[in-house]
């Protein structure tokens, strides 16, 4: 989790002064399979539904994960999520993948099953990068900006997702 930190920076034997900074905090999906299986993640750690400031999550594992929820899974200001370059995520959600203010990026293939990925908070910084596919069937949509890079559509069928070149 998030902690804030109080460090005391000395210069000789006077104490100058006192600075609270946040201790950043990465969920890192290491296996296959399910989001919510704890031995999927490095140090069994899964991430919240609403990441804060400072989180990280990062898809690198040895297989395709699998985030299947009946509630939102929100990308807070300040948070981000990576899909590393050969990897998979796929969303099966009921109800939204919500970016307000977190970044999502993709360098591997991001397939979105069922509900909706949305981008509700451009205004606060938020935004979807793209470098790999992102994909979504006839039962989901993508209502955002993609940054897409290199700037092509080809990597993004049904959808409602435009591409920002």
């Amino acid at each position: 989790k998030e902690i804030p930190v109080a460090l005391k920076l000395k210069q000789g034997a006077k104490e100058d002064s006192t600075e609270m900074v946040a201790v950043h905090t990465r969920y890192t999906f290491t296996g296959k399979g399910s989001w919510f299986s704890a031995s999927n993640w490095e140090n069994e750690r899964i991430p919240p539904a609403a990441l804060k400031p400072g989180e990280q999550v990062i898809i690198c594992g040895t297989g395709p994960c699998m985030y299947g929820q009946a509630t939102p899974f929100i990308l807070g200001k300040g948070s981000s999520l990576e899909v590393k370059a050969g990897k998979t995520l796929y969303l099966s959600i009921g109800g939204n993948f919500v970016l307000r203010g977190g970044t999502l990026t993709n360098h591997g293939e991001l397939k979105v099953l069922s509900g909706t990925l949305t981008n509700q908070g451009a205004a606060a910084g938020s935004k979807i990068v793209n470098t790999g596919k992102v994909n979504s069937t006839k039962l989901s949509s993508i209502d955002a900006n993609i940054e897409q890079a290199p700037a092509t559509t080809g990597a993004i069928p049904h959808s409602k997702a435009t591409s920002k070149q």
